[in-house]
This record gives structure tokens, sequence and C-alpha cells, in this order.
């Protein structure tokens, strides 16, 4: 069983691949959790017995998560300055205090992670939110381990312990003018006061155009005008610059065919054939589930038996 090789080009997320048996996940287990080895275990420079054995840890070890294999039973790590994969079996996630999460506060991914449709894992999939994406919560779920965000114009749901707080010490923002016009650079609250204490009386959404016609002493706060509301906003969220609205991802593996293959309308054989796929053709990969593919090939979109792939 081969690895995949990940490669970004133009926002796109691609992995090429031999064989289609091992995806990479960039899910809502990827990289950063500590850990600890509760027996002695192997370290193999993949993500199944059948690759070379390279050494062993000891019991009671800590180690670092880089990635989890797709089925869920292996992880990616990092020792002694090489990558190498143990059985997920025999590891122990550390424990370490949640703290809260702050609505409208800003915050950062600390990997790729799935944006899902609700706050569980049993949810669709949306899209994935790359790492080192800044993000403010609009809601978190009642256990507090989702936040519900907007990414790209799309909202859905992400594991909470995949974000971090961004430093509390902005740079020095934008100061604002009297009766200019100005743009939102987040999903913003106003209030009936400068102050964060102070009543919200409504929301302002992410690149929305605001005139401002007050601010307070230390041009912190901005008084603005927004659907026939004044109220306060914070300044640093204000830009003169209108926000592009920015494509969305495609997320996709590529796959060769190996023969000249059926594409029908769903995964089994029941379903109707949309399309005849000749051998040695390129088709994207979006979802491979119980033997079949979701792809695209041209402009057909359908499925079609995983083995007949590489």
């Amino acid at each position: 069983m081969k690895s995949i090789d990940k490669v970004i080009l133009g926002g796109v997320v691609v992995a090429s691949t031999i064989g289609i048996n091992y995806n990479i996940a960039s899910a809502d287990i990827v990289s950063q959790e500590i850990y600890t080895t509760t027996n002695r275990l192997n370290m193999r420079k993949g993500p199944s017995t059948d690759y070379t054995l390279v050494g062993t840890l000891d019991k009671g070890v800590k180690v670092k998560a880089i990635e989890k294999s797709s089925d869920g039973k292996w992880l990616k790590i990092n020792y002694n300055s090489q990558n190498v994969w143990v059985n997920f079996a025999y590891l122990q996630k550390d424990k370490s205090s949640n703290n809260d999460i702050k609505l409208d506060s800003q915050y950062e991914t600390t990997a790729n992670v799935n944006m899902r449709k609700g706050p569980s894992t049993d949810y669709t999939k949306i899209i994935i939110v790359p790492a080192q994406t800044k993000i403010t919560p609009i809601k978190s779920s009642s256990d507090g381990k989702w936040v519900q965000i907007n990414y790209k114009n799309v909202t859905g749901w992400i594991s909470a312990q995949y974000i971090k707080t961004v430093s509390t010490t902005p740079t020095e923002p934008e100061k604002p003018i009297t009766g200019k016009d100005y743009y939102t650079t987040a999903n913003l609250n106003i209030r009936d006061g400068a102050s964060t204490t102070s009543s919200k009386i409504g929301k302002i959404p992410n690149g929305t155009k605001v005139s401002v016609v007050d601010f307070n002493s230390n041009k912190t706060w901005a008084k603005v005008v927004y659907n026939n509301k004044t109220g306060w906003v914070s300044a640093q969220y204000l830009s003169t610059k209108s926000q592009e609205p920015e494509q969305k991802e495609d997320t996709y593996w590529t796959g060769t065919t190996t023969q000249n293959l059926n594409m029908r309308k769903g995964p089994s054989t029941d379903y109707s054939i949309i399309i005849t796929i000749p051998k040695n053709s390129d088709v994207k990969i979006y979802e491979t589930k119980s033997g079949w593919a979701k792809i695209k090939y041209k402009s057909y979109e359908g499925y079609c038996s995983a083995s007949f792939i590489k």
C-alpha cells in the first residue's frame, strides 16, 4: 500500500496517487496534538505492518501527531527528527484544559480541518479550511468541542481542538475618519456603547460597507450607521479597502483509469450508466467509500469502481 504525495496548486489541494486504498486525511485530527504511548511500540516507514520497521518506542513516551491515516489505524509522528508511523491503538491523547470559546474573537486554525454541516463527525464534510486561517467563531456547540464559522461565504462547523487564539497584541489599526466609508474585515458586533461590555444591537457581516460618523477618544471604537441602527464597532476590524470575493477551493485527488470504466449515477451497479470512460483517462476523485469513487471526467460527474483507478 503506497502513500499519497500532497501538492498545493493555486489554492487547490491535489494528491497524486499510486493505488487508491490509502488517502491522506486533511481531517478532524491532523497535527500538533500530543500523545503518550501506552505500550512498547514499533515505528514504521508507512501506515501498515507491510512497511519497514525503523525502531521501537518505549511505553510512556510523548509524541507529536502530524497526520492520521484514512482508516484511522495509524498515526504519523515526528521522533528524533524523522517522520514515522505508529499503531494508533497504542496511543493515548494527553489531556489539556480547553479554554472557553470566546465568540467574535479571532482565532487561527492549527491544521487543515474539515468543515462539516453540523457539530459532529457524523455530519457531511463541506470543505477543508486550511491551516493558519484566521476565523471568528459564530457560536459553539453545547459541549464546547465544535465551533460554527463562516469561511469563504460558507457556514459550517469545525473541531475546536484545531483552533488557537491569535495574539492579543494587534498591529496598529487604521484610524477611522469621520464621514469616510469603511469595510468590515470580519463578522462584527454593533453595540450601544464603545465597549465589549455594552449590549449587542446587531451584527454586521464581513465585507459590509459602513460610514463612520464618530469615534471614541483613543479611536479604538467607531460609531457607524448600519440598517438604520446607529452603534459602535471595534475600529481594528474596519478597512478602507473592499474585500475581494475569493473563489471556493476545490479539493480532489487525481487518478487514471486502468481499463474502460462505466461511470454511474450512484455508488452501485444498480444505478444507470452515465458514460463509459476510456482506459488511461485522467479523472478527478472527490471521495472514496465502500469500493466506489465519486469522480469527475470532462463535464461528467458520477461514481465508478475505485478498483480500476490508479
